[in-house]
């Protein structure tokens, strides 16, 4: 059985943490960014509801 000594597993330790704490950084990243999408979507979904209803009301004469 080969030994490996601290020198070479040393660096692997750290980049192995780094790409852990990438990677839990990059998922909070997505999950905040489809958080604002949905709330966008929202948003822009509601502007355009209200605008459809204001344009029925006024092409059949309704008012709101």
């Amino acid at each position: 059985m080969m030994t490996y000594t601290a020198e070479v597993l040393a660096p692997l330790f750290v980049a192995a943490a780094f790409m852990v704490f990438y990677w839990l950084i990059d998922r909070r990243d997505e999950r905040e960014l489809r958080k604002r999408l949905a709330l966008y979507e929202q948003r822009v979904n509601a502007e355009y509801r209200e605008a459809a209803l204001e344009e029925c009301a006024r092409m059949f004469g309704g008012g709101r």
